[in-house]
């Protein structure tokens, strides 16, 4: 099994992604990242919204 290290780290550039998985306590996790090249990417905010 990998890691979210190992499995991103594999890629150069790996962009944009998803990663599901379980902590060590057995509980679900899901996260969102992305990664920006250009200033303007790299100055994108999220903004949390709703139930979310």
């Amino acid at each position: 099994m990998n890691t979210v290290f190992q499995a991103v780290g594999a890629v150069s550039y790996p962009g944009r992604g998803i990663v599901a998985g379980m902590n060590e306590r057995g509980e679900k996790v899901l996260a969102y990242f992305i990664m920006g090249r250009s200033e303007n990417s790299r100055n994108r905010v999220f903004v949390a919204e709703g139930e979310g």
